[in-house]
């Protein structure tokens, strides 16, 4: 089992203690449900997936990544470019 020191502003800190008073749990319980929590709340989160991140960044003047059907011709041209054929 690990331990952890963390820094809590002064409102978090006003949260957690009202928690621990509420509940009865002690700061590590508390600490715990709040982790299991935000776990399980990003584990059903498939809204961005890899492609999407990379679909929106553009470096300089780079146009956007292509779609996946369009990957292959893409990268020939862009090879071909570069080979300057």
């Amino acid at each position: 089992m690990g331990t952890r020191s963390v820094r809590l502003d002064e409102q978090t800190e006003a949260l957690l203690e009202a928690l621990t008073s509420a509940t009865g749990m002690s700061v590590s319980e508390v600490m715990k449900e709040g982790v299991v929590a935000l776990a399980s709340a990003h584990a059903n989160d498939v809204s961005a997936r890899p492609y999407d991140v990379f679909a929106q960044i553009t470096v300089g003047r780079s146009p956007p990544l292509p779609t996946r059907s369009r990957h292959k011709r893409a990268v020939s041209r862009s090879v071909a470019r570069k080979l300057g054929r």
